[in-house]
């Protein structure tokens, strides 16, 4: 189940055991919550001092930082993509978003959510660095297997499925508050109610909205349904772990 960029960065703190590996986890935190500051600037003192509810509070997501999981690695690079949007540099928002698919699987909702960004802004020059990451493995794949596809021929994903079994549809819903902890449920919930108010009546930054729902809103309720159809259908290997929900 390894995830070839997190083996790559977390290597050199793993040879000092599983400390030195939740050291790693807990550098990433460290950079994930300094760019939510940044991502938070615009809207406000107030929105920056809820930083520590969005990444220090969610019961699982601290849980798979201590445990040297791979969940919080996603998350950065979702988090450095959405500043880079917002600092309008397209190009390397792609190209950071080219590396989640070497991260976790949740790249299959990321991903095309980026594309739509993308699209809607007309940036069709930074669409194909959506497949750097994927182009650069593929050919250290072909020198080292002598397979540019193994990548997905070899995904322990794909031949998985209903190794697990199965569980009731709703599971991940059901334990949302301790995935997320009730402050950052408290939070999901109202921004999920307030968003359509807030598009209706702010014209002047309807754009930014919209992209900031695709990025942040539809990626984290598109993650959250996939994981549990994943589970009730029993596919792709799903265990129903509640980490793997951290990524949102």
């Amino acid at each position: 189940w390894g995830k070839p960029l997190f083996t790559l960065l977390a290597s050199p703190f793993a040879q000092f055991g599983h400390i030195g590996v939740a050291v790693f986890d807990l550098v990433v935190v460290g950079v994930t919550g300094w760019l939510a500051i940044i991502a938070l600037r615009s809207a406000g003192v107030l929105a920056q001092l809820l930083v520590p509810f969005l990444v220090l509070l969610p019961k699982e997501y601290v849980l798979n930082a201590l445990a040297g999981m791979t969940e919080p690695l996603f998350g950065l690079l979702t988090i450095l993509t959405l500043v880079l949007f917002i600092k309008e540099w397209p190009v390397l928002a792609a190209a950071v978003a080219s590396l989640t698919p070497l991260s976790r699987p949740e790249y299959v909702v990321f991903v095309p959510l980026v594309a739509a960004w993308l699209l809607l802004d007309r940036k069709w020059s930074a669409l194909p660095w959506l497949l750097l990451g994927s182009v650069v493995y593929a050919l250290l794949a072909w020198i080292a297997f002598g397979d540019p596809f193994w990548f997905w021929a070899a995904d322990p994903y794909g031949q998985a499925d209903g190794f697990y079994g199965s569980g009731p549809w709703d599971h991940f819903l059901s334990q949302a508050e301790r995935i997320l902890g009730w402050p950052l449920l408290v939070l999901v919930s109202a921004a999920m109610l307030l968003w359509p108010v807030i598009y209706r009546s702010d014209l002047a930054e309807r754009r930014m909205h919209t992209r900031l729902f695709l990025i942040a809103g539809a990626s984290t309720l598109g993650v959250f349904m996939v994981h549990s159809i994943l589970w009730w259908k029993g596919w792709r290997g799903s265990a129903g772990l509640l980490r793997v929900v951290a990524t949102i």
